[in-house]
């Protein structure tokens, strides 16, 4: 932010910084990705040619920043046209880059070049295409998205970029992509768990569901298969529907009847109440488990305690959600995946709970 506050006028002296060099170490890496962020906040005129000419010259490492501010560019012709031949014949490792930076950047040569790559019949062309618009979080890309999940082989390749693509540009589910999503999930060639994952995704316009989209969801929800009848009942539950959360619940409260001292029959519940959006439910049953796995040396309290930690998150309890953690048996590893969830990120803003 102090960089870009210099004003455009630092831009001559600011493009050198953008490469780190072939040999260049972390702290010189991450200077030059610190310029490329200044750089993009600047949307430097004028300079295009310079970047261009870097692109072709660049380290890996160095390429990519460049590619991010060509991206930012005002006079965007020139620089979706520089991207665009990154895309087609540049070095590997820069391509997916460039297809991102002209996801955001928009316009004609741009969106172009992104139907040639969704309809291309390589799989890994198509995911690097999907990867883009997520990336862009723009909904002008909602169409490419919705062809995309129309098509079952398509989106079950590219599940877990759509989901994010929704949780990034939750205007693009209106009741067309909904539809599309619930009728991929009625189809038996996609896994269960794909199905899951993707209707998952609308659970946050499911107050704004339409009688239409809940009649689908029910007959989703007398279809065979587990994992996706649960799916359905837990999106009507979040929607107000109380019977379809006493249907989802059933199985796991008979399950707690019948030994009410097995720590996973209530963290199983308590998943699905945090699905449900119900967190002080689950908070209880995640409390509950972390109980009486206590007791229990072949019981493991990790998942648990992570789930008190979410709900504790959700909650708007960051401190809460930190103390959670740091009395439980996380490993660095599974603090080091929390620490990428967007729901953790007002934790790493914290000086003193990061």
């Amino acid at each position: 932010e102090r960089l870009a506050g210099v004003g455009p006028e630092a831009t001559p002296l600011l493009l050198p910084r953008l490469e780190p060099g072939v040999a260049g170490n972390d702290a010189q890496k991450l200077a030059a990705r610190v310029v490329a962020g200044a750089l993009e906040a600047l949307q430097p005129r004028s300079f295009t040619e310079d970047l261009v000419k870097m692109a072709q010259n660049s380290s890996p490492e160095g390429r990519i920043n460049v590619i991010r501010v060509l991206g930012s560019a005002p006079d965007n012709a020139p620089a979706a046209s520089a991207l665009a031949g990154l895309w087609r014949n540049g070095p590997t490792e820069s391509r997916g880059a460039a297809l991102t930076a002209l996801a955001r950047m928009g316009g004609p040569m741009a969106d172009q070049t992104i139907d040639e790559a969704f309809k291309d019949p390589r799989p890994e062309v198509v995911r690097a295409a999907v990867d883009a618009v997520v990336e862009s979080k723009s909904a002008a890309h909602a169409p490419r998205i919705l062809a995309i999940v129309k098509n079952p082989n398509e989106a079950g390749r590219n599940v877990d970029a759509l989901a994010r693509y929704y949780a990034a540009v939750p205007d693009a589910l209106n009741e067309q992509h909904m539809l599309a999503v619930i009728s991929f999930a009625s189809d038996p060639a996609p896994r269960p768990e794909d199905r899951q994952r993707l209707l998952e995704a609308l659970a946050p316009q499911a107050k704004s569901f339409t009688s239409d989209i809940k009649k689908s969801l029910r007959k989703l929800a007398d279809m065979p298969g587990a994992t996706t009848r649960e799916a359905a009942l837990v999106l009507l539950a979040v929607s107000g529907d109380g019977r379809a959360k006493r249907e989802a619940l059933a199985d796991y409260e008979d399950q707690i009847q019948r030994n009410p001292d097995w720590a996973q029959s209530f963290e199983a519940r308590g998943t699905v109440l945090y699905r449900m959006q119900e967190w002080k439910e689950a908070r209880k049953d995640y409390e509950k488990a972390l109980e009486l796995s206590a007791r229990d040396l072949r019981a493991k309290q990790d998942t648990a305690a992570i789930g008190i930690a979410r709900c504790y998150m959700q909650e708007g309890k960051v401190k809460d959600a930190a103390d959670t953690l740091r009395k439980s048996p996380v490993t660095p590893k599974q603090l080091a995946e929390l620490a990428r969830d967007p729901l953790f990120a007002p934790m790493l803003e914290n000086p003193k709970l990061r």
